[in-house]
């Protein structure tokens, strides 16, 4: 016989503070612990702590927690999530924060219980100003916030601690009841399909002390949108970090990275910009008289700290929010450091990488590179891609970042000209709203380098360990390529060690940072071209030289002694691949052009049939 489900829920004290579409959000029932215990222990929660940590004792007493509420769905009395609502350290501020069940995210519920307590705090307390927490980690709550309007204003690091003794960075993000007022109305406007004026939303403000007159004021903007159902329910986002009344109760949930196809937040239509999570056109008046509502002070999901050198007369005047300042000497030369997920990078000036956030996990950022490029390795869903980013002044770049965008947005047509089975792939290649990027399949592996240390020895030191046949069919790896180079027309620039990872589980190596070859023959119009010295032949310094198959050869010849030799000592003793095959590459470096071989394709078949090793 079917039972009745058992319910804990003690009505008298499971007091109801507000009624959504599908929840109520409601307090925490007496003899509720339960399944405050069978929420904790969802996936993405319970984990992140230690066994034994909540007892009953404890679980009674944030039930009994006057701030803190369970959601429950309507037709359900089953805990499927939690929500507070606490005041702030200032009167009429207020903190908020919420955690969604595993098997109840990714349906729209995350934003209709934001939007319930923001209307609950702003429009029933009256409060003035709120703030939300959360871990830099989960982007797609992130991607939310910003979605609703809120800034981020802070990023504290390891700020949070938890129960089993780890510290936890943690992003602030706040909504003032300003911005609150007018994200309704144009929420209102939107589903109704009117014309409106943000210049009449910001009416009350302007008729404030000290703003201009009614008949004075100049038309801001006139924005049309569409009539229709209200936005559907996001079914990507994910708001799964719980802020705790406790801050040990803090914890990262499972991460879901926002898909393009996202809720329109009211403001997106306007700016027709439904890919940003954030809306950063300016609205408002030059003079700053009117502060422009959901235009973010700090880049989404970056944190900066901004060292300038010491002067004789070290003061600083006014305050900058979210900027550091010190008077000491600087150890980094006026470069200011930049935050994406916790990892650190250093640039010239801040740059708004809210673009990345929809392509998942930063874990590594390569910042120091002298082509006025950044690149990031990123993690979607347990698989890795690399992106190479122009736009932004970056610490080693003497050019400006438009040059940068150029070059990049022509290397994006190059791979694709010249794609090959040793070369990395190109998955997409797209404008931002600061400069240009290219998404490039993930290559297992190593770069060559010098310099790229592993375990105190270098990777290019490992290499050459190898057995000579590992690194005879490496060799004729980038043989091939540039033989297939060569046939398409095209010269390499800038080729060097660094353009090679070695996947040694697998022996694989690829191809990589082709982006200034050009179709050849190339006039030389620097004087000193792009490159490593190590591999650059003579007319690669020489004004108005001719960059041809030549100068591929004398690039081969020079990896050859690379991989198989001593690099710039090019002596016989630390020549690996025998006689026969150390002449021809000799003969391929030669200083003299007319000395080397004619092409690429001529060496190799040379080299294929030298003989034996030894």
């Amino acid at each position: 016989m079917e039972t009745e489900k058992e319910t804990f829920v003690d009505e008298a004290a499971a007091e109801v503070l507000i009624r959504t579409p599908r929840l109520v959000i409601r307090r925490f029932g007496q003899g509720e612990w339960p399944q405050l215990l069978k929420y904790l222990q969802d996936d993405g929660v319970a984990d992140y702590f230690p066994e034994g940590a909540y007892t009953e004792q404890r679980l009674r007493d944030m039930t009994a927690d006057p701030y803190l509420y369970a959601l429950v769905l309507h037709d359900d009395e089953e805990v499927i999530g939690h929500a507070f609502s606490r005041p702030g350290l200032q009167p009429l501020t207020g903190m908020i924060g919420l955690g969604i069940r595993s098997d109840y995210r990714r349906c729209g519920l995350g934003s209709e219980t934001a939007r319930a307590l923001f209307r609950h705090a702003f429009a029933e307390q009256g409060l003035h100003r709120i703030t939300v927490s959360c871990t830099p980690e989960n982007l797609a709550l992130r991607a939310m916030l910003e979605k609703l309007g809120l800034r981020m204003e802070a990023f504290f690091r390891k700020s949070v601690p938890t129960v089993d003794g780890e510290w936890r960075d943690e992003c602030v993000y706040s909504l003032l009841e300003d911005e609150w007022l007018i994200g309704e109305s144009l929420l209102a406007l939107r589903e109704n399909g009117e014309r409106f004026r943000l210049e009449d939303l910001l009416a009350p403000a302007l008729e404030q002390p000290g703003t201009q007159p009614q008949d004075e004021r100049t038309e801001i903007a006139v924005y049309t949108v569409s009539a229709g159902d209200p936005p559907a329910a996001d079914e990507d986002e994910d708001p799964d970090s719980p802020s705790w009344p406790e801050a040990a109760a803090l914890v990262d949930e499972e991460l879901h990275h926002p898909a393009a196809e996202e809720e329109t937040f009211p403001v997106a239509d306007p700016f027709d910009e439904p890919d940003f999570p954030q809306v950063t056109a300016a609205i408002g008046r030059p003079d700053g008289s009117i502060a422009a509502p959901f235009v973010p002070i700090m880049p989404a999901s970056v944190v900066a700290s901004v060292i300038e050198p010491d002067t004789s007369t070290p003061t600083v005047e006014g305050t900058v929010v979210g900027v550091e300042r010190s008077t000491e000497t600087d150890p980094m030369d006026g470069l200011i450091e930049q935050r994406i997920d916790g990892v650190p990078f250093v640039l010239r000036r801040l740059h708004d990488f809210n673009w990345l956030a929809p392509f998942g996990r930063v874990f590594r950022v390569w910042d120091r590179q002298d082509s006025g490029n950044l690149s990031f390795g990123l993690e979607i869903e347990d698989q890795h891609v690399f992106i190479k980013y122009a736009g932004a002044s970056t610490a080693d770049y003497a050019g400006h970042p438009a040059d940068a965008v150029k070059r990049l947005r022509e290397a994006a047509d190059l791979y694709e000209t010249l794609r090959h089975p040793a070369l990395t792939q190109v998955l997409d290649h797209f404008e931002t709203q600061g400069g240009y990027a290219v998404l490039f399949e993930w290559a297992e592996g190593q770069l060559l380098r010098p310099g790229a240390d592993e375990d105190g020895d270098t990777v290019i030191s490992r290499f050459r360990r190898l057995p000579i046949a590992e690194r005879m069919e490496a060799m004729e790896t980038v043989f091939e390529f540039h033989a297939h180079v060569e046939a398409l027309g095209y010269v390499a620039i800038d080729f060097y060690d660094g353009s090679l990872i070695y996947d040694f589980s697998t022996g694989r190596l690829t191809i990589c940072d082709i982006d200034l070859y050009r179709p050849a023959p190339y006039v030389n119009e620097m004087g000193r071209m792009w490159g490593s010295s190590r591999f650059m032949s003579p007319e690669e310094y020489e004004l108005g030289a001719v960059i041809d198959s030549r100068t591929n050869v004398y690039a081969m010849g020079a990896m050859a002694f690379c991989l198989l030799g001593g690099e710039r000592d090019r002596s016989p003793e630390l020549w690996d691949a025998g006689e026969a095959r150390y002449r021809l590459a000799l003969r391929a470096v030669s200083p003299d052009r007319e000395d080397r071989f004619s092409s690429v394709r001529e060496m190799l078949e040379a080299w294929r049939t030298a003989g034996p090793l030894r």
